[in-house]
This record gives structure tokens, sequence and C-alpha cells, in this order.
């Protein structure tokens, strides 16, 4: 869970409050929400100024959106047509925002989500080994210099929080079991930073809201006069609120998988990036496994990662069967062999699960 998601919140009040009058939990997965509703109360300070700015690339598109949208709701399929139309647009929008505002983003929410954890400094042995495997996974061609900052909470959870900033929870150390894991996942969070992916989810989040005033603009409610007049009036209103629903949530939909697709962008890139620097590409797509079972057991033990992988990620299935194909298509294993068991565990010996006693 990232910082996108209370911008979004800012940018697009009305986008989700129709669908959570009628019932998040049909939508959302309770964890979600509170993860959302907690950072909207705490990540905000510093925002504002930021925020204007993104808005205003934002809305410099909104026409383009206006002016496909009778495309799009002429098409068979209005969850791609939306998806294809935010995909694109976020990638136009998001040329004309100064990369320097990622760097503030990424900065602010670290400063928010240091209020509530404690930080560890630069100078400790788990921070100067995690920024050790930063570095050796960020490849030759990395756009940021990365730089890793480590929480320590319970919450198991990596993430970029916007350009070069890398926050890595402790509670991730329960579910690694290898350094090459924690390569891919490293390499997956500094494929975010340098695709720009937060930026494209903030404005993605507008474009969408956009739509959804363009869609409501064409469906007005309408009166009647005296009691069939009325009566009419309100079949008529009740189709057009079917309607209305009805776009909302291929909305939605459309928005969360252009996230997945930025999903699944940054797993292709975590492979590359972990085979480029010597590490087993296979553990990426060991970890998706393990985390697999913990999805089939509803833990909630993970729900920084967990709940992601359910909403706006691909489900660990799929992503297992991309990272192998990905690795057999591009011959990723043919040199990278290395899995780093023994140092990773030395560095996170204090982090790692209590062994249960028979």
């Amino acid at each position: 869970m990232a910082l996108e998601n209370v911008i979004a919140r800012k940018l697009a009040p009305g986008f989700k409050k129709p669908v959570f009058e009628r019932g998040a939990k049909a939508i959302f997965k309770p964890a979600m929400i509170e993860t959302a509703d907690k950072l909207a109360t705490t990540a905000t300070g510093g925002i504002p100024e930021l925020l204007a700015k993104v808005q205003a690339a934002a809305k410099g598109f909104d026409g383009h959106v206006v002016a496909n949208m009778p495309g799009v709701m002429a098409g068979g399929n209005h969850v791609a047509g939306l998806q294809q139309l935010y995909t694109q647009l976020a990638d136009k929008a998001v040329a004309t925002i100064d990369p320097q505002l990622d760097e503030q983003l990424g900065k602010l929410q670290l400063a928010a989500l240091t209020e509530k954890a404690h930080l560890l400094p630069d100078d400790h042995p788990l921070t100067s080994y995690l920024q050790g495997v930063v570095d050796r996974t960020a490849g030759p061609d990395a756009k940021y210099p990365f730089k890793v900052h480590v929480l320590e909470t319970d919450e198991a959870n990596a993430f970029n929080a916007g350009g070069s900033t890398m926050v890595v929870y402790t509670g991730l150390f329960k579910t690694v079991k290898s350094e090459a894991e924690l390569a891919g996942i490293l390499g997956h969070e500094m494929t975010h930073g340098d695709n720009r992916h937060v930026m494209k989810k903030v404005v993605s989040q507008s474009f969408s809201a956009t739509a959804d005033a363009w869609h409501s603009a064409q469906h007005p409610l309408v009166q009647g006069e005296g009691f069939f007049g009325k009566a009419k009036a309100l079949i008529q209103n009740t189709k057009t609120s079917a309607q209305l629903i009805a776009f909302k949530e291929n909305n939605f939909e459309a928005v969360r998988n252009m996230q997945r697709g930025l999903e699944a962008e940054a797993d292709a890139g975590g492979a590359r990036r972990m085979a480029g620097a010597g590490y087993d590409p296979h553990g990426l797509s060991a970890w998706f496994q393990r985390m697999e079972g913990e999805e089939k057991q509803g833990s909630h033990g993970l729900n920084g990662l967990l709940s992601g992988f359910m909403n706006d990620h691909p489900t660990s299935v799929q992503r297992v069967a991309a990272v192998e194909g990905q690795i057999k298509q591009e011959g990723l294993d043919r040199t990278a062999k290395e899995t780093g068991v023994a140092p990773y565990l030395a560095a996170t010996q204090a982090y790692q699960p209590v062994p249960k006693t028979a």
C-alpha cells in the first residue's frame, strides 16, 4: 500500500463514494479499506503543493478522456476500452510531470511512515546489507540512485514510495527465505520507481473520475408529474441507477486491471534485474509460490502484501506462470544461479520467525 491511494482520494473524492455507499465489502477487502483509511489520516502532511501539480497535469488530459468516451461506450467491452484509454493517457500525462515530484512524494511518504514506526539508521547492519542488495540489483540502467529505508514493524511489506525512496518493513523477512528472493522483490519495486508507476496510478484515478462524471451527465435522473408520471419516472430512474452502478463497477475494474498491468511490468523488470545481478531468477517465482499458499489460507498476518495480491495485483498463480515463462523465453537462468541463503539469514536473523517447538 503506497501513498498514491491517498492522493487518488484527494484528486477524485467522489469516485469511490457511491461504491462505498453500496457496501465496500462487496468490492474491496476489509484490509484494503482499513489501510487506505489509516494512510488517508496520517500520510497527508506536506502534500498540497505536490498534489496541485499532479492534479493540474492530469486535468490537462480531461479533454482526451471526454473525447474518447463515446467510442469506449460504443465498444462491446467497456472495461477493456477504459483500461486501454487510461493506460495510454497515463503514459502521456506522466511524461509532463517533473520527475522531482516523484522524489518529493517518496520523501513525504517516508516522513509520514516514520511517525508510526521506528526507522533503522543508515549505518545499521541490516540497512547496510539491504542497501548492498539494492545497489547490486539496480543494474547500470537504473534511473534513480535507489536508497533503502528499513522500518521495524510486523507488517510484511516492501515498496517504492516514489523516486529513489525504497521502503522495507522488517515483517517482510518472515516470508523471504533467500537473498535471491529478496533481490527479486527489491528489483520489482525499483522497476516501479524507474517506470514511475506511482504517478501513473495517481493520474489514472483522476481520469476515471472524469469518465464517471461524463457518464453520469449522459444519464440525468427524470422527474414526473402526477401519479403516472411519478411512476414512470421511478421506473426510468431505476434503469438509470442500474446503468450508473454498472459503469462505476466497470470503471473500477478498468483501473484495477491497469494497476495489475503495472505489477506484471514490475515483476518482469524484477526478474531481469536479479538475473543480471547473478541471482537465480527462480527465487522470485519461489516467493510467489509461497505467497500462493498464504492466499489459500486467507492469512491476514501478511496483509500489507496479500491484500494487494487479491485486488490490484495479479494472483500469485498468474505471477509464477508469468515469471517462469519469462525465464524460459529470455534465458534468464543460463548464468544466474546464486541464491544467497546464508548471508540473507545471517543479516535478517533478528527478524526471522521463531521456530515452533514440539
